[in-house]
């Protein structure tokens, strides 16, 4: 409040020192020169001032009103008192339901059921035998067909390779025989298991197995590591 008045006072120095001077001007100056002098406010500005402060109160009290209305106002829990109430004045247990069994039909009124028909054959009649007993032959049993074994491959076993027929070597051979041998130079040979892919280098020169290097000298057969050759009826083995 004490805000509110200061800035009254000062609005109403302001708009006594802007006014127009009148009749009464230097009698003020004059009072003013005299003596200091207490002045009262006018009227519209205690009256303002009177406004302002009752506003103020009004605004407090708004502001207070919510929260004691709250507090006063807020109405009891009637149904959370009122079920302990009902609670104590009635004790007595409730009356058990006791269940009825319902009442059947009367025949009459039920709608017939229908009769499931039956699935099963009906049996033959027996027949009577008229011309007296008779022997009754069996049927005779359906034989099935017996299924005949398949006959199997005959298994194909490989014969055990034969071993290599022992031929002497070249130092084996009697000297006189050695001498009139060709001179021979071996320098590589292709061994396959197709001895038409088998392959002997002699003298650099390439050759198969029935070949001759030198005339009457036979290439008989290129083995994994020697070659069988045939001489005027010699046979003996070159190691490569």
């Amino acid at each position: 409040m004490s805000y509110i008045l200061d800035a009254l006072k000062k609005a109403d120095a302001e708009r006594e020192q802007g006014q127009v001077p009148g009749l009464h001007t230097p009698a003020a100056h004059a009072e003013l020169a005299d003596g200091p002098q207490l002045r009262t406010p006018p009227l519209w500005v205690m009256g303002l001032g009177a406004c302002l402060v009752l506003i103020a109160v009004g605004a407090v009290w708004q502001w207070t009103r919510p929260m004691t209305t709250g507090a006063v106002m807020s109405p009891p829990d009637t149904a959370s008192s009122a079920a302990p109430f009902a609670q104590r004045q009635d004790p007595t247990p409730p009356m058990p339901v006791i269940a009825t069994a319902p009442t059947p039909p009367h025949p009459a009124d039920q709608e017939p059921t229908p009769t499931p028909l039956s699935t099963t054959r009906p049996e033959a009649p027996a027949t009577t035998n008229l011309g007296g007993d008779r022997t009754t032959h069996p049927e005779p049993a359906i034989k099935l067909p017996v299924a005949q074994p398949t006959p199997r491959a005959p298994i194909h076993v490989d014969p055990a390779p034969t071993p290599a027929e022992r031929v002497p070597t070249l130092a084996e051979l009697p000297e006189d025989v050695r001498r009139s041998l060709p001179p021979l130079s071996v320098s590589g040979a292709m061994y396959s298991d197709s001895p038409a892919n088998r392959m002997l280098l002699i003298n650099n020169r390439v050759f198969h197995e029935g070949d001759q290097p030198v005339a009457g000298l036979v290439l008989e057969e290129i083995r994994l590591k020697s070659a069988v050759f045939r001489y005027r009826g010699t046979r003996y083995a070159v190691s490569y």
